[in-house]
């Protein structure tokens, strides 16, 4: 039996990108909420994962996925130019009863401005959110949970970061199972179905316009060559992945490590 529901919501950013064009160009997968998503799966928890950005879905339609699934916890990931697309989507969800919590690049930078920002919003996640996000669920008192700011009464709370981790072969594949594969494009891409996958997180460097590090840190961290190789198998055998987008910010540091991927 599961321990409890959990709704992760990546939010609709094609009316970010109309701006820029009529068009969205890209609608790729949310990997870090497939991440979270698969590391909750394996601790007992059921999990869904709405991609309102691939099925171009509105506040009122998330609103509505989320009272028919009724979750404990809604989890929604943003960066600084979807934080207000998060904020609705908290407001519209958190009028359900639902314990909000809010990740990414955006709270990782500004933790404490995004509670202060949108009151309906409990918990700022801060950094990699996959072992954070498991501790909320749960159930532990937000106080003991490292890499987290949170409500504590009137007043915000910001807690001691929590570590990089260190072995990302512990990790589970991304649930990809449980996102809209056939909803994905990319100007990039010539071979459909595609698939991104990370081998390494966190850069070495110090490039002041950025924000990576925040969220992953300035410690580089590789998969293993046999890991990765794994995943890539899981990709064609399972999904019949015809073209991967790795999307590393640094998969040529080690180039004897990337020549034998």
């Amino acid at each position: 039996m599961a321990k409890g529901r959990v709704l992760l919501v990546n939010p609709n950013y094609r009316k970010v990108y109309k701006y820029v064009s009529e068009e969205a160009t890209m609608i790729e997968p949310p990997l870090g909420l497939a991440y979270i998503a698969a590391v909750l799966k394996k601790n007992g928890f059921e999990v869904k994962i709405l991609d309102a950005a691939a099925l171009d879905f509105s506040d009122s339609q998330i609103r509505s996925y989320a009272e028919k699934f009724n979750p404990r916890i809604i989890g929604i990931t943003a960066a600084t130019n979807t934080i207000e697309l998060a904020y609705s989507i908290a407001e519209s969800v958190k009028k359900t009863g639902r314990l909000v919590v809010v990740g990414g690049p955006h709270t990782s930078i500004m933790p404490e401005q995004t509670l202060t920002e949108c009151k309906c919003i409990e918990v700022a996640v801060i950094g990699e959110g996959e072992y954070a996000m498991l501790e909320i669920a749960e159930g532990k008192k937000l106080d003991s949970i490292k890499g987290i700011a949170h409500r504590k009464g009137r007043k915000i709370a910001k807690n001691r970061g929590r570590k990089f981790l260190e072995n990302l072969d512990e990790l589970p594949f991304p649930a990809r199972e449980l996102l809209p594969n056939n909803k994905y494009f990319s100007v990039g891409i010539k071979r459909y179905p595609f698939a991104t996958m990370i081998t390494s997180r966190g850069c070495p460097y110090n490039c002041n316009f950025c924000v990576n590090y925040t969220v992953l840190g300035k410690c580089f961290r590789q998969r293993s060559v046999g890991n990765v190789m794994e995943e890539i198998d899981e990709l064609v055998r399972k999904f019949n992945v015809k073209e991967i987008d790795v999307n590393d910010d640094n998969f040529t540091v080690n180039m004897e490590r990337a020549e034998k991927i």
